[in-house]
């Protein structure tokens, strides 16, 4: 009612024949176009009520005399987090960041990358709300005690946090114990259940050192980006009104994709859509925009003079454009109707859930003692399914004439008549499920098939050099050849971080996987043009060699699963 005032005007938009407000009841059924205007209001609404409920318990503990300062946490597991940005005119938001949940994959991280997004995206708002970003919940030790998390997946998750921008790290769980029932409570912590310290500690305490030793240099020094932005917008999480799958896995193919980007060397930026002028759009070369469904026509028209004055645009999957009456609406960027969505059979699905919650029921939870987080393990034994279902499931595609694999759902389109510009860039047997759309300077590229499952976990751990090649040729025929800041060779070989801090460098290396010598180029002025002492400021293992950089060119050689800072200084 106070959204609309009048009921007509909801009988409008809704389609229906309301008299009054009190008839009004949240929709039910199938999510279908006709009535979505219905769902996307209800979803406004009560996602808007939560933020309205947090200000509420922030005006409570005010009135009752707590003068500390209020914050508050989010969860990204596996679902993305909902209305960040009005949260943070709240208060301060930490995220809770686990990289290790599923205890039949032996992978160092779930997914590879997951806390480059995570902390650039919290360092982003935090920034943007004059805060600092931290980790309100940052995995200690296993999240349950059968999910096994090695001791450098600790060290490089705080280094990784802390090179995209976090100044907080709040440790969790840090001291396991016993509960009431005589069930040992165990994490692998910091502390065992008697409070002595274990190995996980001394890592915590190598972490802390380095923090307190050169904290200095960390607050201020500023992160370097390569032409590339993750653009993000959030407004209210509605992707899964559009496919149901999607509120189990759809932080999977973002992180996915963004996962490549990373492991191919490029640092990428992050933005608001809705906030960010297009004078910082223009600051990139390229946006990848991973849709949550729905994009406002505002949005749409400050995303066609982006392309429109030079930038490429990389969309998926595409978004319903709605104006602000939630009335569909169309673009010459995204010139094409949805088509058929695929995606394996729905009866062939629900039979395996069927089969899977039975063998939970009968067999698998037997072998869990603690039954107070049954629900939990549940959650994440049928997660677990659903990523290998998704993964056997995956489908192949020609991105031009590269093949790389797609995620469990695929949209072909329907390509508007008036567009003549739009070439297929993807396709599966001659079907297009991908268009590049030439529009003023730049170039509107859509993909219907959400790619690099292969970076999924534990897949990445085995990927062959084939598909190493066939995702890095892919990224460089999207991106048009980018330039890197850093470039290693071998290729696809770590993720690389560089922080400046006036004339020094400080750059992260980041090595998921075995043992690996390489050549890192620098392709900044000052670094290919001068020579620069390189200093190892501290790694978890041995470096057994790194030399000084010289022409642009730093040989290295790093230890497995290991994360290392060194300080660049003339």
């Amino acid at each position: 009612k106070k959204k609309f005032e009048r009921i007509e005007r909801v009988n409008l938009l809704f389609k229906e024949v309301y008299s009054n407000f009190d008839e009004i009841t949240p929709p039910r059924g199938n999510i279908t176009f006709s009535h979505g205007s219905k769902w996307v209001t209800w979803l406004q609404f009560y996602q808007d009520y939560l933020v309205q409920y947090l200000e509420e318990l922030k005006k409570i503990a005010q009135d009752v005399g707590f003068n500390v300062p209020i914050v508050h946490n989010d969860s990204i597991i596996l679902l993305h987090p909902v209305s960040t940005k009005k949260k943070f005119r709240l208060a301060n938001v930490g995220l809770d960041i686990y990289v290790k949940t599923f205890e039949e994959f032996d992978t160092p991280f779930d997914y590879p990358f997951s806390s480059v997004f995570d902390s650039k995206y919290i360092s982003y708002y935090a920034k943007k709300n004059g805060y600092r970003p931290w980790g309100a919940e940052i995995q200690s030790g296993w999240l349950n005690p059968y999910t096994k998390v090695p001791l450098d997946q600790t060290w490089m998750l705080a280094l990784s946090l802390i090179a995209h921008g976090l100044t907080g790290i709040s440790w969790y769980i840090i001291h396991d114990g016993i509960e009431q029932d005589g069930t040992p409570y165990e994490y692998n912590s910091a502390f065992d259940k008697g409070g002595n310290p274990t190995q996980r500690f001394e890592v915590h305490q190598k972490i802390a050192n380095f923090i307190e030793s050169f904290k200095t240099d960390l607050l201020k020094s500023h992160e370097l980006f390569d032409d590339i932005a993750a653009g993000h917008l959030e407004l209210s999480n509605m992707k899964h009104l559009m496919f149901i799958g999607d509120i189990l896995i759809e932080s999977m193919p973002h992180k996915s994709f963004m996962g490549a980007v990373s492991d191919n060397q490029w640092n990428y930026g992050f933005l608001d859509l809705e906030d960010e002028p297009i004078k910082s759009l223009k600051q990139n070369k390229v946006i990848v925009f991973h849709s949550l469904g729905f994009a406002p026509l505002n949005v749409v028209e400050k995303l066609e003079t982006y392309v429109a004055e030079g930038g490429r645009l990389i969309t998926f999957p595409m978004p319903i454009l709605w104006d602000e009456y939630l009335q569909p609406q169309s673009s010459e960027i995204y010139p094409y109707d949805l088509g058929k969505i695929e995606w394996p059979s729905l009866r062939l699905f629900l039979l395996r859930f069927y089969l899977w919650t039975m063998m939970w029921k009968y067999f698998v939870k037997k072998k869990y003692p603690h039954k107070w987080s049954e629900s939990t393990l549940f959650a994440n034994y049928i997660a677990s399914k659903i990523v290998r279902f998704g993964y056997k499931y995956r489908r192949r595609f020609f991105l031009e004439k590269i093949p790389v694999t797609g995620f469990l759902k695929h949209v072909q389109f329907k390509l508007l008549q008036k567009t003549p510009s739009a070439k297929p860039i993807m396709h599966r047997y001659n079907v297009p499920y991908g268009f590049s759309v030439k529009y003023g300077d730049g170039y509107s590229i859509t993909l219907g098939s959400e790619l690099f499952m292969d970076y999924n976990f534990p897949y990445y751990y085995s990927m062959s050099n084939t598909v190493l090649n066939n995702v890095r040729n892919a990224l460089n025929v999207l991106f048009a050849n980018t330039p890197h800041m850093v470039t290693a060779n071998p290729p696809n070989a770590l993720e690389v971080v560089l922080r400046q801090k006036d004339d020094e460098f400080l750059l992260f290396v980041f090595n998921r996987g075995p043992e690996k010598e390489v050549e890192l180029t620098f392709h900044i002025n000052s670094l290919k043009s001068e020579e620069y002492k390189v200093v190892d400021v501290v790694s978890m293992k041995t470096i057994s060699h790194a030399s000084n950089v010289k022409n642009g060119k730093m040989a290295l050689k790093i230890s497995e699963n290991d994360a290392v800072l060194f300080l660049l200084s003339r």
